[in-house]
């Protein structure tokens, strides 16, 4: 299986916080990529008790330049986003954010991206859009 998708750098596009397992991440909103990424990083640095297992796979992740991102599996993980929590099925891999919200998340959960008023709704739950990285400034 064959993904194509874009992954931006920290500081580019729009980001919302969350956490990830109980570990806080800054989550990247790409519309442009098919799928969601979390970063050997942001795993590697979790403890043990909240590091999810990682099942190997052999699905390959292409970048808009075609280029293939390192993909180590998939895992499932316990992400709470404002006062929500759910699971999602994420991909992990060699990315320089700590999550990249692609459209199969988004389009799980009925997203809509309102950036005029800065925020990501996702039902009955409106999170803030935060256009830089808080690492950056």
């Amino acid at each position: 299986m064959y993904y194509h998708g874009t992954v931006a750098h920290i500081g580019a596009g729009i980001h919302i916080l969350g956490k990830i397992n109980g570990v806080e991440a800054e989550m990247l909103i790409d519309t442009g990529a098919t799928i969601s990424i979390i970063s050997q990083g942001l795993i590697s640095s979790m403890s043990e008790c909240s590091r999810p297992e990682v099942i190997p796979t052999n699905i390959q992740v292409f970048l808009a330049n075609n280029a293939q991102l390192k993909v180590y599996g998939h895992a499932t993980v316990e992400m709470q986003l404002g006062g929500r929590v759910t699971q999602h099925k994420i991909m992990v891999a060699d990315i320089h954010n700590d999550v990249l919200l692609g459209l199969d998340f988004m389009d799980r959960r009925d997203c809509i991206i309102d950036i005029a008023g800065k925020s990501l709704r996702m039902g009955d739950l409106e999170l803030p859009l935060r256009k830089t990285s808080e690492r950056e400034q």
